[in-house]
């Protein structure tokens, strides 16, 4: 593999994005967020969504949602309490608090199976590649 020596710059040199050395570098240009979704009711209690996955139910129509404002790069869903998706977006126009509005106002009857979305929390948790 070539590689070129660097004379000048530093690392971030070309990053069209971040340059915190704290933060997730994309050398693609497109900086990512990491996003945690709580989907919770009315009484803030956590959504059941381990039965979801098909078209037009939750997960499927929060996914969707999403995917209006910015391009999902990878996304994983938890079974069980707290039923947490997470969501890596690129090129986003989406802030935690205006995603959260969002699938709050999808409501008390969300998908085909009447899901309550409406005191969901949505989080930009931040991403580490790994911890030693």
């Amino acid at each position: 593999m070539a590689s070129i020596a660097r004379t000048s710059g530093n690392i971030f040199s070309g990053v069209e994005t971040n340059t915190d050395l704290a933060g997730l570098v994309s050398i693609a240009g497109a900086q990512p967020q990491a996003i945690a979704i709580l989907l919770k009711d009315l009484s803030a209690n956590a959504t059941n969504i381990d039965a979801e996955g098909e078209a037009d139910e939750t997960i499927d129509i929060v996914l969707r949602l999403i995917q209006t404002a910015g391009t999902i790069s990878y996304f994983q869903v938890e079974t069980g309490t707290p039923y947490q998706i997470s969501v890596m977006i690129e090129r986003s126009g989406w802030t935690a608090a205006t995603l959260q509005t969002a699938i709050r106002a999808l409501g008390t009857a969300v998908g085909t199976n009447s899901k309550d979305v409406s005191l969901s929390t949505v989080t930009n948790v931040g991403f580490k590649l790994a911890l030693s």
